[in-house]
């Protein structure tokens, strides 16, 4: 299997990101340290804060510059960081949350 330094996934390919969630939700967990940046036309702007880090690294809307795209990347390395340390430290305490309980959108099981 290739080792990826970075991912980037189109959404609107694959139905938008209602159709991809559980995809992206699965592969946080199995490859937490692998940046992924998510690309659509579909969301209002680029994102390239750690809000939707259950999810993604960073957001970029379609059609995307490459100076979008190199910021992009340079923060999603940073972000990942983030993601792997806050990953780590809640599955150290996810006996204490019971099943369901929501965290910043996400149930508990979902994370």
């Amino acid at each position: 299997m290739p080792k990826w330094s970075v991912i980037l996934i189109a959404i609107d390919d694959f139905g938008g990101i209602t159709d991809v969630i559980e995809d992206l939700l699965q592969l946080r967990r199995a490859q937490p340290g692998l940046p992924v940046i998510l690309l659509s036309s579909e969301v209002q702007g680029d994102d390239f804060s750690s809000v939707r880090k259950h999810v993604c690294d960073a957001t970029l809307r379609l059609p995307v510059s490459l100076p979008r795209l190199n910021l992009a990347l340079c923060e999603s390395l940073v972000n990942n960081l983030e993601w792997v340390d806050f990953s780590e430290k809640f599955q150290s305490r996810s006996a204490v949350f019971p099943k369901g309980y929501r965290f910043n959108g996400f149930t508990q099981h979902e994370v």
